[in-house]
């Protein structure tokens, strides 16, 4: 998520859109680890980390929006550091899964993929309204339509195990979703060191 120069939520539409999708996906990720607490399925798990991961971002985004953009900038890092660390536990979690050949439980994820579509689809029709007024909205759209192919990716797999080979698809479907974690936990990174050269060479211009 690319960290904001200025402060960007100065209309309380966005604030209020703001808090309602955090709350969203904090509901939605407490449902899936009771999902997964039943379930043991690391598709599941990876799901609930992915959900994570967006709600750790609307959480920065409501926090920095009242804060200098070297505290933007360090949130930033922090988050990114949280979303590779969750990427390589979810790598573990499905591999420990898949070598001791535990069973899967396809039901579970089935449910899981409509939850997290609907909860997506809501989102969208959220954050629609003010995709093109801020930076951080603009983002947040390109999110979360990559998401939908996520959430539909999940749906699928939790069809396709209930066939067969349900440890292979969720093996498979849980390390797209931790490269995608690891993926967006670096381009974060990335987003906040140029920041920080930015920042850096006004500091420098200044004196």
């Amino acid at each position: 998520m690319a960290v904001c120069k200025h402060n960007i939520f100065n209309w309380k539409g966005e604030r209020r859109t703001l808090v309602l999708l955090l709350f969203l996906y904090s509901g939605v990720f407490l449902s899936e680890l009771l999902f997964y607490y039943f379930s043991n399925e690391p598709l599941v798990f990876a799901e609930s980390l992915h959900v994570l991961s967006d709600s750790l971002i609307y959480i920065f985004a409501l926090w920095s929006s009242y804060k200098s953009l070297s505290k933007q900038i360090y949130y930033s890092k922090i988050v990114g550091f949280l979303q590779i660390t969750m990427g390589l536990w979810v790598i573990y979690n499905s591999l420990q899964h898949y070598i001791f050949n535990l069973p899967s439980k396809p039901h579970f994820v089935i449910w899981v993929g409509l939850l997290s579509l609907i909860a997506n689809t809501i989102s969208l029709f959220l954050v629609s309204e003010y995709r093109e007024k801020t930076l951080y909205f603009k983002v947040s759209w390109i999110f979360l339509r990559n998401d939908f192919f996520i959430k539909f990716l999940i749906l699928c797999s939790g069809i396709a195990m209930e066939y067969g080979m349900s440890n292979k698809i969720s093996l498979f479907s849980s390390i797209v979703i931790a490269i995608i974690l690891i993926i967006s936990g670096k381009s974060i990174l990335n987003q906040a060191k140029l920041s920080q050269i930015s920042l850096s060479k006004k500091i420098k211009q200044k004196n």
